[in-house]
């Protein structure tokens, strides 16, 4: 199973640190999983490539965002809506 590298952003474009995230839909199964960006909103994720719904938590608000994560990407940047 290949691992992808995120990065999240602010709406601001600062680093998302210590946003917490879980993987709300994926395109096969996965383990229930939570995960902590670091300082710099960088986090990984090991599972298929394909369509991904993440739930972030972030300064006591909760984002659903929607990426694509494909083999050989990358790092995928994803910035929170404001």
């Amino acid at each position: 199973m290949p691992t992808f590298q995120l990065q999240l952003l602010r709406a601001d474009g600062q680093p998302a640190a210590d946003a917490l995230v879980s993987v709300a839909a994926a395109p096969g199964a996965m383990p229930d999983l939570g995960l902590v960006a670091d300082a710099a909103g960088r986090l990984s994720i090991d599972g298929p490539a394909g369509a991904y719904s993440l739930s972030i938590w972030l300064d006591g608000r909760a984002h659903r965002v929607p990426c694509d994560l494909r083999a050989g990407a990358g790092t995928v940047v994803l910035r929170l809506p404001g």
